[in-house]
């Protein structure tokens, strides 16, 4: 509704306000629902370290499964509309298959509405072409989550990062070298599991991973590491609040708020808060 006004109004106050109220809505179920338990523990932990004796009643939110995800695409979906991207769904029907098309609800990749409602007004019957590889891409997919990220790196990965005593060289090195492939098969299994399943269907999705770690330097990495997430930030954050178009320290300001955007966006502590921040130094 909200990105249906946005297309057709005219007036732009009224235009920033559905804008306004839209994020509103979206940012707040995210807050709530990923954040809120965390707001609350810094909340209470700043009261009682000022001397104000304050315990809260644990809230037991139950987190909806790939809510970042599809919190994403709606507010793409939004900021598009806003600034006349594409073209609204048809229907209420197609606008809500395009945030729950199954293959890539949970784990991405994070879909443009341009990139997939625009397919589903087109004739789909997959051809057998279409329906072996993404089968094939279905069981490399699998093979690489199951098989690799879950069972052969995984124990090496835990164990090191685990382990209550200090590691000699190897162990750490191997440690590392596991975790760097577990993450990666995890994340891009998930991914190629999605195109896959999208393909048999008739269905095309975006490349999500695009050998990250033949990268050249930083800036090549995050063009090639979970690709839609990071061209999600780098258009509806970074370029919004000017890129590199008005200065060092203007610049500065944006990548750190799209980094920590990033670094909340894949987990709830100040572990990725700081993790964020130093992606900017780097």
């Amino acid at each position: 509704m909200f990105a249906n006004k946005l297309f057709v109004e005219e007036n732009q106050r009224k235009r920033n306000g559905w804008l306004f109220l839209s994020m509103f809505v979206n940012l707040g179920f995210l807050g709530f629902f990923k954040y809120g338990n965390f707001l609350l523990e810094n909340f209470t932990f700043l009261m009682n370290s000022i001397g104000i004796e304050y315990q809260a009643q644990p809230m037991d939110i139950i987190l909806p499964m790939g809510i970042s995800f599809y919190t994403f695409q709606t507010m793409s979906y939004t900021l598009d509309m806003y600034n006349r991207k594409t073209k609204p769904a048809k229907t209420f029907l197609d606008f809500a298959l395009y945030v729950t098309f199954f293959p890539q609800l949970v784990a991405g990749p994070i879909v443009r509405a341009g990139e997939l409602i625009e397919q589903f007004y087109e004739e789909k019957k997959a051809t057998v072409n279409q329906f072996i590889w993404g089968l094939f891409l279905l069981t490399l997919g699998l093979f690489q989550k199951v098989v690799l990220a879950d069972t052969l790196l995984s124990d090496a990965a835990d164990t090191v990062f685990g382990s209550k005593e200090a590691t000699n060289f190897w162990d750490a090195w191997a440690g590392t070298l596991a975790f760097s492939g577990q993450i990666f098969f995890d994340f891009a299994g998930y991914s190629t599991c999605a195109i896959g399943i999208a393909m048999m269907l008739g269905f095309v999705l975006p490349h999500n991973f695009l050998y990250p770690y033949g990268a050249i330097g930083f800036t090549d990495f995050w063009r090639r590491w979970h690709i839609t997430l990071s061209t999600w930030l780098r258009d509806y954050v970074y370029i919004p609040m000017g890129g590199n178009q008005f200065g060092m320290t203007r610049m500065y300001v944006a990548l750190m708020v799209t980094m920590l955007v990033g670094g909340l966006w894949h987990g709830v502590a100040w572990t990725f808060v700081v993790w964020g921040l130093c992606m900017v130094s780097i």
